[in-house]
């Protein structure tokens, strides 16, 4: 799997190899563009990574998981700039965005971003960069731990079905 991100390849890896980056994808033939994301032949199996997201304990009791359209929470999230992370990390935690995108090459689960309604913005209370790296690999919708009380005004926002 090779994941990309303005012209930055972060992470190439094939099978029974070791990570290892590369400082962009001009050295690839077969690159192609989607936005500010470029991806070689191989994208990411996002069905597989759905397939990996759990709840964070203290939030299993009043939060439910639910695929929330990933543009439309980011155009939401993008009103906070204190805690919106961009494009490729921009304005978050490097580490944090980068260790993800090694992360999503485990097996492991995935802790469910955890959406948090406030004074009519949305925000994410943990995980931004996960929803960050997420969004930036090109999935449509990502699953988010949701509270209960605020399905209706998500549906209402037209965040999910």
């Amino acid at each position: 799997m090779n994941i990309c991100i303005n012209n930055n390849l972060y992470l190439k890896r094939e099978i029974g190899s070791k990570i290892s980056q590369k400082p962009n994808t001009k050295q690839f033939s077969n690159v192609q563009h989607n936005r500010d994301i470029f991806f070689t032949s191989t994208k990411p199996d996002i069905k597989v990574i759905k397939n990996r997201f759990i709840i964070e304990g203290q939030y299993l009791y009043d939060h439910s998981l639910k695929e929330v359209y990933t543009e439309k929470l980011n155009n939401l999230l993008k009103l906070d700039p204190y805690f919106y992370v961009g494009i490729g990390g921009k304005y978050g935690i490097k580490s944090k965005y980068q260790n993800f995108i090694k992360y999503l090459e485990t097996d492991k689960s995935i802790l469910a971003p955890i959406l948090s309604l406030y004074n009519n913005k949305a925000g994410l209370i943990d995980e931004r960069h996960t929803f960050a790296v997420l969004r930036d690999i090109g999935m449509k919708k990502i699953p988010l731990a949701v509270k209960d009380i605020d399905i209706p005004i998500v549906k209402k926002l037209n965040l999910i079905d």
